[in-house]
């Protein structure tokens, strides 16, 4: 069984490293395991990797559908293709997949002005297309009264979904403060996983974020966040088995590992620098 103990300090992190072959086969898992992913040593495991985060041009990544698939099956993992607030790409990803393990997913977004997004997984295609199609309607009716966290997770659980809390701890200022407000604080308990390494985060916020999730005694995930096929795979969330239930079983039990690190700068700056627009217009009203 793999470990839930991890003890969050500088020296633990750098010191539990991926190694290849045999070695990571009795390697004793911890939570997360911040350095870049070896694809190579992965391979030689009975262990699969899913790249959790991961935006297409439905979107507003650069990357079409088909690139993703080619660089996952490459790679060797799995993808779970999360665009903002749109299924398309994930639907077409699971049934163009050809063997590559596709998690259908969407991340959505509760507030532009707080950055909080919240990614929701799913085991079939018609369960995400039936929480897309109930989460629409629940917006629409609770957007000005109440449609909040616990809402969506509600709504997510409905339809078997698996709830993550993504980059809790980003690259904006308000980051430091903002999860301790106290009605946020008490809507976190809904969540099933908080994601505790993202391509865009830095060592400290992924601990922030680990230290989170253990706060609220829940699962994690992780993923790049990419929105290009060169970044694809550098967080990955691995764990004992081959399928979509057992990737849902291990993560409740907290029986995964996720391993990667922050992205190399140019791509990391390019999605701040958008992010940035964008929360600038909503903050403005504008359209």
């Amino acid at each position: 069984m793999v470990s839930n103990r991890f003890d969050v300090s500088d020296t633990d992190l750098h010191n539990h490293h991926l190694h290849k072959g045999e070695a990571l086969k009795k390697m004793r898992f911890q939570a997360f395991n911040f350095k870049d992913v070896d694809p190579d040593a992965l391979k030689e495991t009975s262990y699969c990797s899913v790249d959790m985060h991961v935006h297409t041009d439905h979107s507003d990544g650069k990357q079409s559908v088909e690139a993703v698939l080619s660089a996952a099956r490459s790679m060797d993992i799995g993808v779970s293709i999360t665009d903002h607030g749109v299924i398309s790409g994930s639907l077409e990803a699971y049934y163009q997949s050809d063997g590559c393990m596709i998690v259908p997913g969407i991340e959505i977004t509760l507030s532009e002005i707080l950055d909080r997004h919240i990614l929701c997984y799913f085991r079939t295609p018609d369960e995400l297309e039936n929480f897309h199609i109930a989460n629409q309607k629940a917006f629409r009716i609770f957007s000005y009264s109440g449609y909040d966290l616990t809402t969506l997770c509600d709504i997510a659980h409905e339809h078997n979904g698996l709830v993550s809390y993504a980059h809790p701890f980003g690259w904006k200022p308000f980051h430091k403060t903002h999860n301790r407000q106290k009605h946020w604080k008490e809507q976190m308990l809904s969540l099933d996983c908080v994601e505790i390494i993202n391509g865009q985060c830095n060592l400290f916020q992924a601990k922030r974020s680990y230290k989170l999730a253990r706060k609220l005694k829940k699962s994690y995930t992780g993923g790049s966040d990419s929105h290009n096929a060169e970044s694809l795979g550098s967080v990955v969330t691995v764990f004992k088995g081959r399928t979509i239930d057992e990737l849902f079983s291990a993560t409740l039990k907290k029986e995964v590992c996720v391993i990667g690190k922050k992205r190399y700068v140019s791509e990391t700056t390019g999605a701040a620098l958008h992010e940035a627009v964008r929360h600038y217009i909503a903050a403005r009203g504008w359209k």
